[in-house]
């Protein structure tokens, strides 16, 4: 698998190439072998992807919570100066209201969400970010893409 994504690199969007470092990362550890090609971090490339978020907040809200950690370590990783608060509670809860109240940006997996949660979020936030799924990838995906 590893030899296809490097030979079609290039074709891959920005959450896919993030989402093979974190494979690797994941399977091989922090220090793996680097196999796929280096990140572009040209100056003066205006994209979403190197924007300055300091000072902003990312609200995660997801019941899969090892894909939100995930999808946490590799958004604080594209945006270090990002605050990413998670929160996976069924019921309305103060720190969810806080949440939904105070985060700049608001990532709601509805696949794998209570109801009660999504009410109180959207009584309190007008724009939500929706991922397509309900994996890291997607949390990634979903908040680049809110951001262009």
């Amino acid at each position: 698998m590893q030899e296809l994504l490097t030979q079609r690199w290039e074709r891959l969007d920005v959450s896919m190439q993030l989402a093979a470092r974190m494979v690797e990362r994941l399977y091989l550890g922090e220090h793996a072998g680097h196999a796929f090609p280096a990140e572009d971090n040209t100056p003066g490339v205006a994209s979403s992807l190197h924007r300055d978020l300091s000072g902003k907040t990312l609200a995660i809200y997801s019941l899969m919570e090892g894909a939100a950690r995930r999808g946490k370590e590799a958004l604080r990783q594209l945006y270090p100066g990002l605050r990413v608060e998670l929160n996976h509670d069924h019921v309305a809860t103060s720190a969810l209201v806080n949440l939904a109240e105070k985060a700049d940006y608001f990532v709601f997996a509805s696949g794998s969400s209570k109801h009660q949660a999504f009410y109180t979020v959207s009584e309190y936030r007008k724009e939500i970010i929706y991922p397509s799924g309900k994996g890291a990838s997607s949390i990634i995906s979903a908040f680049v893409e809110a951001l262009d």
